[in-house]
Formats: C-alpha cells, sequence, structure tokens
C-alpha cells in the first residue's frame, strides 16, 4: 500500500536527482491551477529534473507526451504577466534521458536478468564549482524552494508591478481575515471547551469541536492561500523564480497519499530529495514502504516541534497525529481500489479526518495546556 507513496512505480534509479514525482499530477493541474503554476505543469515524462524544468524540445516520449507539453508551453506563454515570451533565462536544466540495465531477480528462479531503467543526466547553466558563491546560496536562501540546485528557471525581463501589487494585497487581506475570525470566532470557542473540559461535560466538548471544525477549515484555508499562492508567489517574481508549482488540487486527493504530495510541493520534494530517495537507494536500498514510514517519523517529529515549542506543550499530540496517518493512507487506498477513484470515498475520509476530527480536536488540546500554563 505505501508503496504508491513513492510515485514513479517500478522505474526507480539510484540517482539522488530523481525526486521528483511522475508527471501524472502536473498535467492535472494545468486545468485549474493559475497560470503561473500551468507552465510549471508543462513537463513531458521524458525529462524532469530536482525541480520542474523546461521542457525539452528536442526530448523524444513513446506515448507523445513532451508534444503535448510543448504545444500546452507555447499556448500558455501568452499568460504571463508583464512578459511577451515564456523563455528561461540562465537556466538549462534539461534531462536527457539515457538508457541503462539494473539486475533483477528473475521470476520464478533464483537466476537474475537485466531490464532497462530510465535515468536523468541534468545539465546546469552554472557548473561547479562556479555556483559556489555567496550570490549562489543567497539566491537559493531567498527562492521558494528547499531542494539546491546551481542553477533555477528564471522569468526574463522586469518585475510584474500589477502582479506583484496583487499577490500583496492578497496576503495582507488574508492575514487581517484571518485575525479577525481568529478573534471574534476562534477564541471564544476555545474558551468554552476549556471550560467542557474541567466541567468533564463531554457533550459540550463535542459541540465545541464540531464549531471549531468551520473555524479551523476557514483559517486554513485562508493561510493556505496567503502563504502559499498569494505569498510564495510575490516572493519568485521578485526574485524572478520561474517554477511556480508550489501546490497542486489537493482539495481533490483521491487518498490521503495524494494529499500529502500535492498540498506543499516545497516540502514534498525535500522530503522526497533528502530523505526518502536516499533510504532506498544504494547503499541502504530499502524498501518503499520502509522508507515512507521513516520519512512519516521524521516529519511527525517536526510537525510535534512546531506545534509544542510555541504552546509550551510537547504531549506528542501532533507526533500521533502524523503517524496515524499511515494506517489513513492505508484505509483510503482499499477504499479507491474498491470502489474506484470516481466514488469519492478516500476524498470523503481526507476531509472528514482533517476539518472534523483531526485539526480542531488538535487545536483544542494545545490551546487547553497552553491556557493552564499562562493563567490570565
Amino acid at each position: 500500500m505505501l508503496d504508491d507513496l513513492h510515485v514513479g512505480g517500478n522505474d526507480r534509479t539510484d540517482a539522488k536527482a530523481d525526486a521528483l514525482p511522475r508527471p501524472r499530477t502536473r498535467f492535472r493541474a494545468a486545468s485549474t491551477a493559475p497560470n503561473f503554476l500551468r507552465r510549471a505543469a508543462t513537463i513531458s515524462d521524458s525529462g524532469y529534473s530536482p525541480e520542474p524544468a523546461v521542457v525539452d524540445e528536442g526530448a523524444q516520449s513513446d506515448d507523445g507526451a513532451a508534444a503535448e507539453a510543448m504545444v500546452a508551453r507555447k499556448a500558455l506563454d501568452s499568460t504571463l504577466p508583464g512578459h511577451s515570451e515564456a523563455t528561461f533565462s540562465n537556466y538549462s536544466p534539461v534531462a536527457q534521458p539515457m538508457q541503462s540495465t539494473q539486475t533483477v531477480p528473475r521470476q520464478g528462479s533464483g537466476g537474475a536478468t537485466k531490464r532497462p531503467v530510465n535515468r536523468q543526466q541534468i545539465q546546469y547553466s552554472v557548473a561547479y564549482p562556479q555556483n559556489v558563491t555567496l550570490k549562489n546560496f543567497g539566491y537559493f536562501w531567498l527562492a521558494p524552494t528547499l531542494c539546491y540546485q546551481p542553477s533555477y528557471p528564471r522569468v526574463p525581463g522586469p518585475i510584474s508591478k500589477s502582479f506583484l501589487a496583487k499577490r500583496i494585497a492578497e496576503f495582507v487581506i488574508l492575514a487581517i481575515a484571518m485575525y479577525v475570525v481568529i478573534q471574534q470566532y476562534a477564541v471564544p470557542t476555545l474558551v468554552g471547551s476549556v471550560r467542557a473540559i474541567d466541567a468533564g461535560n463531554a457533550f459540550r466538548l463535542s459541540e465545541r469541536v464540531l464549531k471549531l471544525s468551520v473555524i479551523s477549515a476557514t483559517v486554513w484555508f485562508l493561510g493556505f492561500y496567503a502563504i502559499f499562492h498569494a505569498g510564495l508567489n510575490a516572493l519568485a517574481e521578485v526574485l524572478r523564480f520561474a517554477d511556480r508549482a508550489f501546490y497542486l488540487d489537493w482539495w481533490n486527493s483521491v487518498d490521503l497519499a495524494a494529499y500529502w504530495r500535492e498540498w506543499n510541493l516545497p516540502i514534498h520534494y525535500f522530503c522526497k530529495r533528502h530523505i526518502m530517495v536516499p533510504l532506498i537507494s544504494a547503499p541502504l536500498s530499502l524498501p518503499v514502504g520502509v522508507g515512507a514510514v521513516v520519512t512519516f517519523f521524521i516529519s511527525a517529529i517536526m510537525h510535534e516541534l512546531l506545534f509544542g515549542i510555541p504552546t509550551h506543550c510537547l504531549k506528542g499530540y501532533s507526533f500521533v497525529g502524523m503517524m496515524m496517518q499511515i494506517p489513513l493512507i492505508q484505509l483510503t487506498q482499499l477504499l479507491v481500489k474498491w470502489r474506484g477513484p470516481e466514488s469519492g470515498l478516500g476524498n470523503a475520509v481526507f476531509w472528514i479526518s482533517f476539518c472534523i476530527v483531526g485539526q480542531p480536536l488538535g487545536v483544542v488540546q494545545y490551546y487547553y495546556f497552553w491556557a493552564k500554563n499562562n493563567p490570565q
């Protein structure tokens, strides 16, 4: 079941640069994501890099995906605000397909056979050691990405002031809206939940949690749009950073594995490139399922520190919540295999576990201990 967490199927290689999911979801994002995200979605099956890269016009694909991607890219070039061309500058990370062989056990016998394995040889416009400069590292520290590479796709021409102003205005307005919702609705509900816990009133506490589910979901949506769409796009525009696929349509996830792959692409790429791929590649060569469990374990520790330190409540709630994602992933994948992805059962489990149970219950637990440690 957990094999699906490693999107890429059986074409797993030992090259740590192969840390991207297959472009299946990227073509799907082209119909729903904003214009800047659409260009990053035009990646062919025959070429991709540790960060979404430019489609190689010379690359060939057996299923014609490269040609389709190039047509989509040219059609979307005119949608970039403030730029008449969609060419990328200071970047040439073309993934050149290579054929190599890999020895694998032969089915039904003790022998072995060789099969071709797809690998990529990525070329950048800045080669080592020319990339070891303060300017290069400074750009990486500021860029909206967590995966380092010698050069990144850049948008030519000046900064689009209108686009930047819109993103900044969205961020400010959404931040104010979040503050109003938290102060007017979340705080009174949380205060009532503390009283319900002290009184041992389970019915009252359940009512507070259900009411908080609407509020927490609203704050979550506002915060997601403010950070991943408005904030990161504004930063990318200032830096002329062209790879602006910061999320995919996670709200349509058919299972929880798809959600964790699509809702936060910078973190997903980092975990896959620096945790998942090294674990399942030589010399460790761990099973994909074990690599997925270790990745979630490390993520669970980081979530616990992220929420526990500010609230002075290292009780393990976030850690347990993250580790519970593994059986939930298996459950949603079983539902998808049983009823099919069109049934929406996996998507329903995702929304119920996150919005109705997970988030509001976790907020109540952390707020309760924070209130007890900080009496007013």
